[in-house]
């Protein structure tokens, strides 16, 4: 294996040398591969009450004529998409992708998970999306010219990692507001706001 940690900013980087390019000749079902990678997750020291959403892709070829003609498509390999979480609370920008081969055997892992420094307790939410959805839409008119014909908003809450903590990262509140604007020539990138609620709670 090749492995990175950066233990400043959590980023992740493992790749196995020994996985053969051939097409295997069995393949892994969805579920042999889900766990499989929580295998995976608990050999890099991954705590299970920390694995929130996990989803399971599968990776599919496509070969043919450029005229669209005899299109020929076959799956080509599996991904996996790990959302960190606290209690439930998504833990921002902290997640993994692992991939894997048709078989089920393990290629790579990507992402970022720092270190969290856990004495202290977990952060009561005292915010609710609904209630910040004003303030959060305010902040969008001022720093981002924000208007609703540019897309609704989805709401949530976040725990933001910021470094400080003897043992790891520090956890704060925030709410997460996220919205594709739309264009006019088609919808654009999703555009990102974090408000920050800890206030005194840390």
């Amino acid at each position: 294996f090749e492995f990175s940690l950066d233990r400043k900013t959590g980023k992740v980087w493992l790749m196995s040398k020994n996985v053969s390019l051939s097409s295997p000749t069995t393949h892994a079902s969805k579920a042999d591969v889900e766990q499989m990678a929580l295998n995976s997750l608990s050999a890099v020291g991954v705590s299970t009450d920390e694995i929130g959403e996990m989803l399971v892709r599968r990776l599919m070829s496509q070969i043919g004529n450029r005229d669209g003609s005899n299109v020929v498509t076959a799956p080509k390999a599996y991904k996996v998409l790990v959302q960190r979480t606290i209690s439930g609370v998504e833990v921002y920008g902290s997640r993994l992708v692992l991939s894997y081969k048709l078989d089920g055997t393990f290629y790579k892992m990507i992402g970022r998970w720092p270190a969290l420094d856990r004495s202290k307790p977990v952060v009561e939410i005292g915010v609710s999306p609904a209630e910040a959805a004003g303030v959060v839409l305010d902040r969008l008119s001022e720093t981002q010219g924000y208007d609703t014909h540019l897309g609704i908003p989805n709401f949530k809450n976040v725990l933001v990692p910021y470094p400080g903590c003897a043992g790891g990262y520090c956890l704060k509140l925030a709410t997460a507001a996220s919205y594709i604007p739309d264009t006019g020539r088609g919808h654009g990138k999703i555009v990102e706001l974090i408000i920050d609620y800890s206030g005194g709670v840390l």
